[in-house]
């Protein structure tokens, strides 16, 4: 999204939820002159639209919530074609949701497209047939409008169908209908759903404009199918980069996800996290040992790709120059993508083996927080918080009641705190300060419940690069549950994160005094540490 579209989006929200608001309240409270079933339709419309024109998946549940309220309405005025078409619409509203995100063959979404001349000639028959029975039926029930009530119909039915399969023609039969929608509702007394099928005729214009432009740009890619396989662990800013890149060179793009079951991260979580960031491109997860393949195997390597994708791809994308012999073995392009990690100067192979996580450790209230978002704010990179204060604010029980505390809740924190880990260290840059880890957790669950749990210990079983452990002198400060204690046990706290650090070989750095100077006793440790030369 362009610097432009974003400010053009974020004001659509700024202003069409207080106005959306405003009718609500004032249709609620009778102050508008408007029933409270057609200005939700009015809502409800109007951002299903407005979600349609930016090709949201969305659109979907908004349009369906919007023809039950239509349902309500016109089944009120009697309007019995207008509200049994609001059952139809509600169908294909489902069908259309599942068609979007499944009804297209190698894709995770549907791409928008040109209707096929065979189709667009059943469509037309089909609306004709169908606009001429329906008006003879409705003129034999006696309808106000029997014409103008069958080719609106008919002609919706046909858009929706259009809209489903992301044809971009579905704004054109879209606007055909809103020009005879407007006057009829304005004359069967329903002026704010004729205001609305004005802001809908706006919107198709607009809706029309941008799917263009979009199959204008797919058009100008050169190749037709792509792919980019690796590991991604983690998935981190420079394979979006990548993934970036490949997506606007090609038309169908292809991410396979290598994975191992002896790797710290599941292949499915990176899948997922691929998906979320681009929803356009397909991902493949798949499983190494399950291939018998050796990373070396460039042939194998270019027939599991070329099963994953269903043909050979046209190109492939890397950041290394291996892609060379892969593409080569399949017949394809290879582009390399910021060999150098000039635009985006992060490695996943510096982060898996010499990954630079920092956690900072110490007993309760000795500033670790204060100093990890100092860290990260000082290195231009992301700090990892702690869980298990966000999870206080929420449990049923007040914190400071510790012996209400139950093994099954550390369990829950400290699986957790290893999860937002993994994810922050797909932000981070160079380094990830956590402002603790899945140990400290089960030191807690010591403090509190009086021994060590092999159910939460389980997850500790993590390495770090460097710790910083801050001197339990720091005077004393509360939490705002009250959860916190001074006393003998914050110096019993400090010596044993030591004895871990030692017993796990853990480098570390102790650091005292004010806050300027632990960060200048950091900031050294964290120097010396980026200093060190790459793992080869």
């Amino acid at each position: 999204m362009t610097h432009l579209a974003h400010i053009q989006h974020r004001t659509d929200w700024l202003v069409g939820i207080p106005v959306s608001a405003l009718l609500v309240a004032g249709a609620a409270t009778g102050t508008v002159p408007f029933s409270l079933n057609e200005t939700l339709g009015f809502v409800t419309g109007a951002l299903a639209v407005w979600l349609l024109v930016r090709e949201s998946i969305w659109t979907w549940p908004a349009g369906i919530a919007n023809a039950g309220f239509f349902l309500v309405l016109f089944a009120e005025a009697r309007f019995f074609a207008d509200s049994a078409l609001q059952l139809v619409f509600i169908a294909l509203g489902a069908w259309g949701w599942w068609y979007w995100r499944h009804g297209a063959t190698g894709r995770r979404s549907r791409p928008i497209a040109r209707v096929r001349l065979s189709e667009a000639a059943v469509l037309a028959a089909l609306v004709a047939a169908a606009s001429y029975g329906m008006f003879l039926y409705l003129r034999s029930v006696g309808d106000s409008a029997p014409l103008a009530d069958a080719v609106t119909t008919a002609l919706s039915l046909a858009a929706m169908w259009m809209q489903a399969r992301k044809h971009v023609e579905n704004w054109l039969v879209w606007l055909a209908a809103d020009a005879i929608y407007i006057p009829l509702y304005a004359v069967k007394g329903l002026p704010l759903t004729a205001v609305l099928y004005v802001v809908f005729a706006l919107m198709c214009v607009k809706g029309w404009r941008d799917w263009r432009r979009t199959i204008a740009a797919r058009g100008s890619r050169p190749w037709q199918h792509g792919a980019v396989l690796g590991k991604f662990l983690p998935f981190h800013t420079g394979h979006e980069h990548l993934i970036r890149t490949a997506l606007g060179r090609v038309r169908n793009l292809t991410v396979i996800v290598v994975a191992r079951r002896d790797q710290p991260i599941p292949g499915a979580v990176r899948g997922r996290w691929i998906e979320e960031a681009f929803p356009d491109a397909r991902v493949v997860v798949l499983d190494q040992h399950d291939v018998g393949l050796a990373d070396d195997d460039t042939a194998g390597w270019a027939r599991e790709t070329i099963r994953a994708v269903g043909r050979a791809p046209d190109v492939v994308f890397k950041s290394e120059d291996y892609g060379d012999a892969w593409a080569e073995a399949m017949g394809a392009e290879h582009v390399l993508v910021d060999r150098r990690r000039r635009t985006v100067p992060i490695s996943a192979t510096r982060i898996r083996r010499d990954p630079l996580d920092v956690v900072r450790a110490g007993a309760e209230s000795t500033g670790k927080t204060t100093l990890a978002r100092s860290l990260a704010e000082r290195y231009g990179t992301v700090w990892n918080p702690e869980f298990g204060h966000v999870y206080s604010w929420f449990r049923e029980r007040p914190a400071d009641e510790w012996d209400s505390w139950t093994t099954g809740e550390f369990v829950e924190i400290a699986q957790t705190q290893n999860w937002y880990e993994d994810f922050m260290a797909t932000q981070a840059s160079r380094v990830l300060f956590c402002d603790t880890n899945a140990w400290t957790t089960g030191l807690f669950h010591e403090l509190y419940l009086g021994e060590r749990s092999p159910e939460v210990d389980r997850f500790a079983e993590r390495e770090y690069d460097l710790a910083i452990v801050c001197d339990p002198m720091t005077p004393f400060e509360q939490d705002e549950f009250g959860a916190r204690r001074d006393g003998p046990h914050r110096v019993a706290m400090h010596e044993a994160y030591l004895e871990h650090l030692d017993t796990t070989g853990t480098p570390y750095v102790v650091v005292a005094g004010t806050h300027a100077r632990r960060m200048q006793q950091a900031t050294a440790a964290v120097d010396a540490l980026l200093a060190q030369p790459l793992a080869a």
